[in-house]
C-alpha cells in the first residue's frame, strides 16, 4: 500500500518526540520533573494534529487492516478525555491519558511496519514466480513454433496463463497484493502442466516419425534439458525439506552420470544406446521432480 511508507515516517518522528518528552519527565532518583500546562499542551497539540489532520490516520482508517481499526478509536477516545482534562486544568490526568496514546501509536506503528514486511515478502514471491511463470511459456512457446505444432487442447490453457499474469498485474496496480499472488499461482500450474504435456505429446509424435537414430537422440537431450530445468524450478519454488533435497540431489547425480554415458556413446556413434540411457536419465528426473512437489506425468 503506497500509504503505508509515509504513515511509518510520520509516526516514527512522533514517537521520537513523546518518548523523548516523556523521558524527562524521570530523574536518576525516584522523583520525576513535575507536569506543567507548557508541556501538556504541547503534546496535546502535536497528538491533536496527528489525528485531525494528517493523513497518516485518514489513510489507515481507509486503507488499514482490521486489527489496527480498534487501537484508533481508543487512541480517539483517549484524545477526548484528554482534551476535558486539559479544559479543566487537570494536567496530570491529561500527560497520562496522552502518555496512554503514544503506546497505542507505538503498537499501531508495529503492526503497520509487520504489514510492511508482509507486502515486502509477498512481492518479492511474486516477481519470482512471474519470471519462473515466463521462462516456462518461452519454453513452451519455442517447442510450438520449433516444433510447427499447434495443440488445440494445449491453446486455450496458453492463453489461460496470460490472462491470469494479466490479472495479477491488475492485482498489483490495484495494491491487492494477496489477489495477485492467487493469479499468479494459478498462472503457475497451468504453465508448468502445458509444458511438460507439450514436450510429452510431441514425444509421443516423433517415436513413429525420427529420420535417424541421431535425429531422435538429439531430441532426446533437449527433452532431458527440459526436465533439468523443471526440476531447478520445482526445487526453488516448493522448497522441500532438507532430508528431500538429499534424496532429490542422489537423483539428479545419477541422472548426471547417465547423461554422461549417453554422451560417451553418442561420440562413439551409438544412438540408440545413448538414447535408451537418456530416457532412462530423463525418467530419474521425473522421480526427483515428483519427490520435489510437483507432480507431473511420464
Amino acid at each position: 500500500m503506497k500509504y503505508i511508507t509515509h504513515s511509518l515516517v510520520i509516526l516514527l518522528s512522533f514517537l521520537i518526540w513523546a518518548g523523548t518528552a516523556h523521558a524527562v519527565e524521570k530523574t536518576s532518583g525516584q522523583s520525576r520533573l513535575p507536569v506543567t500546562e507548557s508541556m501538556v499542551n504541547q503534546k496535546f497539540i502535536f497528538i491533536g494534529n496527528l489525528i485531525k489532520r494528517s493523513k497518516t490516520f485518514k489513510n489507515i482508517e481507509a486503507h488499514g487492516d482490521e486489527d489496527v481499526f480498534e487501537d484508533i478509536a481508543n487512541v480517539k477516545a483517549l484524545y477526548k478525555k484528554a482534551e476535558l482534562s486539559v479544559q479543566q486544568g487537570d494536567y496530570e490526568v491529561a500527560n497520562n491519558l496522552l502518555n496512554e496514546i503514544v503506546k497505542l501509536v507505538t503498537s499501531i506503528t508495529r503492526k503497520e511496519s509487520k504489514v510492511t514486511n508482509d507486502q515486502t515478502n509477498s512481492l518479492r514471491y511474486y516477481n519470482e514466480r512471474k519470471a519462473t511463470i515466463i521462462a516456462l511459456m518461452k519454453t513452451f512457446d519455442e517447442i510450438t513454433t520449433n516444433e510447427q505444432t499447434a495443440n488445440e487442447s494445449l491453446e486455450p490453457r496458453r492463453r489461460m496463463v496470460d490472462d491470469f499474469l494479466n490479472q495479477a498485474k491488475s492485482n498489483i496496480t490495484n495494491g491487492e497484493v494477496d489477489g495477485a499472488i492467487v493469479n499468479v499461482d494459478k498462472a503457475y500450474d497451468v504453465a508448468i502442466r502445458i509444458t511438460i504435456e507439450v514436450r510429452d505429446g510431441i514425444t509421443l509424435i516423433r517415436e513413429l516419425n525420427f529420420e535417424t537414430a541421431k535425429d531422435e537422440y538429439l531430441y532426446e537431450i533437449d527433452r532431458n534439458d527440459s526436465h533439468y530445468f523443471l526440476l531447478d524450478i520445482t526445487v526453488k519454488e516448493k522448497k522441500p525439506s532438507a532430508k528431500m533435497l538429499l534424496s532429490i540431489q542422489k537423483l539428479r547425480e545419477e541422472s548426471d552420470g547417465m547423461r554422461a554415458d549417453a554422451d560417451n556413446e553418442a561420440k562413439s556413434g551409438n544412438y540408440e544406446a545413448a538414447t535408451d540411457i537418456l530416457n532412462k536419465s530423463t525418467k530419474n528426473l521425473i522421480r526427483a521432480i515428483r519427490m520435489g512437489g510437483n507432480f507431473i506425468p511420464g
